[in-house]
């Protein structure tokens, strides 16, 4: 979670945090236009890597595009390298160093 929340309270900080939380993020949210992410970690003994679903973020610019793409990649798998597409400007798809799968898209503008 700290590379898409870096200013979120973790677990430790928490008041009656539970020992060996570390710096498990227990709640966090994120404003994306009109939209609430809220996520959290969960303890290792529940968590399993995530394959199948994809966070789909769509972007305001091919710069941002790139910019998300290329934070995201860092460790990570790419599956679809950032390109321009019949319907994007710029699209890709990867899963990040923590086993989550993104589709990043900045879209064509509309006719």
């Amino acid at each position: 979670m700290k590379l898409y929340t870096q200013l979120m309270m973790n677990q430790s900080q928490a008041p009656g945090a539970p020992s060996g939380a570390g710096k498990a993020i227990i709640h966090a949210r994120m404003n994306i236009g009109d939209t609430v992410l809220i996520a959290n970690d969960v303890p290792p003994s529940v968590f399993q890597k995530i394959r199948s679903v994809y966070i789909y973020l769509s972007v305001d610019s091919p710069e941002q595009a790139e910019r998300v793409h290329n934070l995201l990649a860092d460790g990570g798998e790419v599956y679809m390298p950032m390109k321009e597409t019949f319907y994007a400007t710029r699209f890709s798809q990867l899963r990040d160093r923590f086993g989550v799968s993104w589709s990043i898209i900045h879209e064509l503008p509309r006719p």
